[in-house]
């Protein structure tokens, strides 16, 4: 009984270790096969009391600006988070995140796709 126990667990390791060992071959051939290219960069930023604008002026593919958001009311916290829209980088470009009416502007933050 103990013998018929350790096999199986012994085949239990083995059947794991394969999988994972798959997994990452799999992983690496497939982070071989991505292209390459840059992150935005060269990136100015401004939070004012209701909102956060973030212009990335070289790189490639695309970001957004993002905003953390608060407001106290009647002993009361309350939160939002807000997007601006998705903006090529290159110069000329912004992402804006305005906070909802009444709220004020805690934390910005970016976003890369």
């Amino acid at each position: 009984m103990d013998d018929d126990r350790l096999v199986r667990g012994r085949w239990a390791r083995r059947a794991a270790t394969m999988l994972v060992s798959g997994a990452v071959a799999a992983g690496g051939l497939a982070a071989l096969a991505a292209p390459a290219h840059a992150a935005p960069s060269g990136c100015t930023r401004s939070l004012t009391w209701n909102a956060y604008t973030l212009s990335c002026a070289e790189g490639d593919g695309q970001y957004r600006a993002g905003v953390e958001c608060v407001k106290y009311v009647n002993l009361r916290w309350y939160y939002a988070t807000r997007y601006g829209e998705w903006v090529a980088a290159g110069p000329g470009g912004s992402s804006r995140a305005v906070c909802p009416t009444g709220y004020g502007a805690q934390r910005g933050f970016g976003e890369v796709a």
